[in-house]
């Protein structure tokens, strides 16, 4: 599987600089599949469904950004995006919202980590404040307070 180049991952300061312009329509969809599927659903949904509600996000934004989806499916080794078969491989286990919009990000930025980050922070921050507020940073990656070593 080709991977995205991950040489270098940007600070949290280095993606405040850089946070993506989240359009309108965009903004509508994601707000609209969280009243789908998150509002009082998520916590008490089962893995496999939330992993297809991902995919409806993905799909979502895409349409938003006149873009084709990529594929989404699980496997047993962490999130990445493979650049070949445009497959974003979600975790087995690990459904997450952040995860996806990163994967997505490069998707539709290609390698770069900084605009990865930027996007998919800027979606996050902006469409689920509440939750945004619940995380924290460790390097580049938003995590929940317990997922830390």
């Amino acid at each position: 599987m080709t991977t995205t180049q991950t040489s270098k991952y940007p600070t949290k300061e280095e993606i405040f600089a850089e946070l993506y312009e989240l359009n309108d329509e965009t903004f509508k969809k994601v707000r609209e599949w969280k009243r789908n599927y998150f509002n009082g659903k998520w916590k008490t949904t089962d893995e496999i469904t939330k992993f297809h509600c991902l995919y409806e996000l993905v799909g979502a934004i895409c349409e938003s950004l006149n873009i084709e989806p990529p594929t989404l499916t699980v496997h047993q080794a962490g999130w990445c995006y493979d650049t070949e078969s445009k497959i974003i491989w979600g975790e087995i286990g690990r459904p997450s919202i952040i995860s996806t919009l990163h994967e997505l990000g490069h998707h539709i930025f290609g390698e770069s980590e900084l605009r990865a980050s930027s996007f998919s922070t800027s979606i996050f921050m902006k469409c689920f404040p509440n939750s945004y507020k619940n995380l924290i940073w460790d390097g580049h990656m938003l995590k929940k307070p317990n997922d830390q070593p």
